[in-house]
């Protein structure tokens, strides 16, 4: 709910900072559309190229940092609001409180802990029993998409004594 209402702004932000660019060939827009225009283009192609993950797939944190620019042209372009510092600052404190309220939820802290649980039965098993099929099973749970190349990678890490094959010393 409130990453929609964050891509509505954005995308809100995007159209007037298109607006006053084509119109008054304004700099300041310039930048704000740039910034946004990036946002939504890697948004959508993410959105595209995750499609085979679901919903969730799509929320996974390591895609925050590609939508700074997009957050930055939000308050750029409220900032933009400058005949109308009411308007401004209404505005402003809504996008901060939005910002807040999206880190904060409930929703979040389960996640986390779903994501904490179902790793940490999965590595358990594996390393009871090392078969990964057997170990999604029981954990329900997936370390990863491809179980082949997965393999691999844990063969590399029991090999080299890395990661959870890693002896306590």
């Amino acid at each position: 709910l409130y990453s929609a209402m964050l891509f509505s702004v954005l995308v809100a932000i995007f159209g007037f900072s298109l607006f006053r660019v084509v119109k008054f060939l304004d700099k300041k827009s310039s930048v704000i559309f740039y910034l946004a225009s990036f946002t939504l283009l890697f948004i959508a192609f993410t959105a595209i190229g995750r499609v085979c993950l679901g919903v969730l797939g799509a929320f996974t944190s390591r895609y925050v940092t590609y939508t700074i620019p997009g957050m930055i042209a939000i308050y750029f372009g409220i900032l933009n609001f400058k005949n109308y510092p009411r308007l401004r600052y209404m505005f402003l404190a809504g996008f901060l409180l939005l910002l807040f309220a999206k880190e904060t939820t409930v929703s979040s802290s389960n996640v986390i802990n779903w994501f904490y649980e179902g790793k940490k039965n999965w590595v358990e098993c594996y390393l009871q029993n090392r078969n990964i099929e057997e170990c999604n099973r029981k954990a329900n749970f997936k370390v990863y998409l491809d179980d082949k190349l997965i393999e691999k990678k844990l063969k590399f890490l029991e090999e080299n004594n890395l990661s959870f094959f890693k002896d306590d010393e």
